[in-house]
């Protein structure tokens, strides 16, 4: 995916890296970190902040990070977009093929469950 300006993307709380979810699951330090922007994790010589990031986060994420450009000014504003397309458009193609290329797996079992109710449809969609 990657960021271009990220003064407002949330570091912890958006799913700005990859389509693996948010920072925030991944953080090893104790208390629940606090707010922060893409952007405000870059040191002054425009580089990730590896001083801070290393007591934050595991080395596998700290791999991730290493293999994504840090955001700067010049690259432009950030825009949301459909991740699962090269031009970042929703189509209902897109999504199918995110459906049927394994994009369903992560559906909670509770879902599963009641999408296999032998149940009229409209009882489906109530519960």
């Amino acid at each position: 995916m990657g960021v271009l300006f990220g003064m407002f993307i949330p570091f912890w709380y958006d799913n700005w890296l990859d389509s693996n979810g948010r920072l925030f699951f991944d953080c090893v330090i104790d208390t629940t970190p606090r707010p922060i922007m893409v952007s405000a994790i870059v040191n002054n010589r425009g580089d990730w902040d590896w001083n801070r990031l290393k007591d934050m986060l595991p080395v596998t994420i700290l791999e991730r990070l290493a293999a994504c450009p840090p955001p700067k000014p010049h690259h432009g504003v950030d825009d949301s977009g459909w991740r699962w397309d090269d031009n970042r458009h929703f189509t209902v193609c897109s999504a199918y093929r995110y459906l049927i290329e394994g994009g369903a797996r992560n559906i909670q079992p509770k879902w599963k469950f009641i999408w296999s109710l032998k149940v009229p449809q409209r009882v489906r969609v109530l519960m």
